[in-house]
């Protein structure tokens, strides 16, 4: 449960406008808090099986952290180019038989966090804001409480700090180097799980919005390669549009071959980055510190409300650009019968969500946003879904009504799998959409673990 009931994600601010792929969040690797252990503190201890697998002249040490009972999180950075930024994290959530001894888990799960987002924001949001979640909230812990051992990573430019000016190397940090980064963690994460017990079997792959992505890439891409040497047993995509085909769906591929068109104008020009979290922070700050004072930027709205409607009226931020959907937003909101102003969110605390929202670093690379409309919409060609027939893994589509809503399920109709399910939470009747549970409501909302991760946990349990 969460301590202030909080789930609006603030990380996803910076998903408005240019594609939803907004701008990067860092959480820091090295655990501040007095639970972390860090490897080099342990002498002589095997250290959980990671000295097996890292490549010492490249790695950080390795912290473990406490979450909860018998569950910890080990968490290291790796290097992967030679940019200052060049760097990914890698986090294992998982129960211990003893302190640097995890349990023998037969199922394991890769996640991917999405955009303006970090593993632990979107996976183990307790270690992440300590003093707003209870130590065991979010997906992570709650799979590890059953047994299944979660990994993830934190993406190249959760590293990029606010104050940052160039963004050169973002120019190339491509879904395509994502999968390649993601393969990487994999490699580690299957060689630590054999030499800590669990075995050398392959991994259940997830993530929440750009992580999705970046999952159904992967699977798309390891369809070349020999089915020995795979690493996907299954996929959890976690509320987002891959493809798109039917005629059904016409509209919402001529909507991401306009932001496509937007966005590549600007990658031509020389923007390789998403600065929005930086230009959202003073609308965010006015809303925290004078909340009841008139918005400069919503006549009739106060400060509280105009930053609410980040999260609770997501659409409205793309313009003139179109949203994903009509009605997409992070958070099912309440809104004022009279005015039409956002007054607080369904599952969630708005001053929590702002307080969230800050602790977010503000750029993201924009080519993410290219491709992923180009794939879309199919306004031009990129090779993340030459092989979506090939992937024959099962599949779970997990989405939320308010966010992408079922239009990210036509996915599963491409695909070659015959064990695929669609599980999209709808708290409304049709036509409400606009109302109804948000895109990251699927991770941080109070609810969010009887509607969302224990159904992932019994489909992993099954397969």
């Amino acid at each position: 449960m969460m301590r202030r009931q909080l789930s609006c994600l603030g990380a996803a601010l910076a998903l408005a406008w240019s594609g939803l792929w907004g701008a990067g969040c860092a959480a820091p690797v090295e655990d501040a808090s007095p639970r972390g252990e860090a490897l080099g503190a342990r002498p002589g201890v095997p250290h959980a099986g990671w000295g097996h697998a890292l490549p010492r002249d490249e790695a950080a040490g390795v912290t473990r952290t406490v979450i909860a009972g018998d569950i910890v999180e080990y968490a290291t950075e790796l290097r992967v180019g030679p940019g200052e930024y060049d760097r990914i994290g890698i986090h294992r959530v998982v129960r211990e038989r003893a302190p640097w001894r995890p349990i023998r888990a037969r199922d394991g799960v890769m996640f991917v966090h999405g955009s303006a987002s970090t593993f632990r924001s979107a996976a183990a949001p307790g270690l992440f804001a300590p003093d707003l979640f209870e130590d065991d909230f979010g997906l992570a812990p709650h799979l590890a409480s059953q047994g299944i051992d979660v990994w993830g990573i934190d993406l190249r430019w959760t590293f990029v700090p606010v104050e940052e000016t160039d963004f050169s190397d973002m120019q190339g940090w491509t879904l395509g180097s994502h999968v390649e980064d993601l393969r990487r963690a994999t490699a580690i994460a299957r060689s630590v799980r054999a030499a800590s017990g669990s075995g050398r079997g392959r991994l259940f792959f997830s993530g929440h919005s750009l992580g999705a992505d970046i999952a159904l890439a992967y699977a798309n891409a390891e369809t070349q390669r020999p089915p020995g040497h795979r690493d996907v047993r299954g996929l959890i995509p976690i509320d987002i549009i891959y493809k798109l085909t039917s005629p059904q769906t016409q509209g919402l591929r001529d909507d991401a071959a306009a932001r496509y068109a937007a966005n590549r104008a600007l990658y031509d020009a020389g923007t390789y980055e998403f600065g929005l979290g930086a230009q959202l922070a003073p609308l965010i700050g006015a809303g925290l510190s004078a909340p009841s004072d008139p918005s400069p930027l919503a006549p009739g709205w106060t400060n509280l409300q105009a930053a609410t409607a980040v999260f609770t009226n997501t659409y409205l931020f793309y313009a003139p650009l179109p949203a994903y959907t009509p009605h997409y937003h992070f958070s099912a909101g309440v809104f004022d019968p009279s005015t039409g102003a956002p007054v607080g969110c369904q599952h969630v605390d708005a001053i929590d969500m702002l307080q969230v929202a800050q602790r977010f670093p503000p750029y993201q690379a924009l080519i993410e946003a290219v491709e992923i409309d180009a794939l879309i919409s199919g306004a031009v060609d990129v090779p993340y879904d030459d092989h979506l027939h090939e992937v024959t893994v099962p599949v779970l589509h997990v989405g939320a009504a308010g966010g992408f809503g079922a239009a990210g399920a036509e996915t599963l109709s491409l695909l070659g799998s015959t064990d695929t399910t669609a599980h999209i939470v709808q708290l409304q009747p049709p036509g409400a959409e606009v109302v109804d549970y948000g895109h990251v409501d699927l991770l941080w909302a109070a609810d969010s673990e009887a509607l969302v991760w224990q159904p992932i946990a019994d489909w992993i349990a099954t397969r």
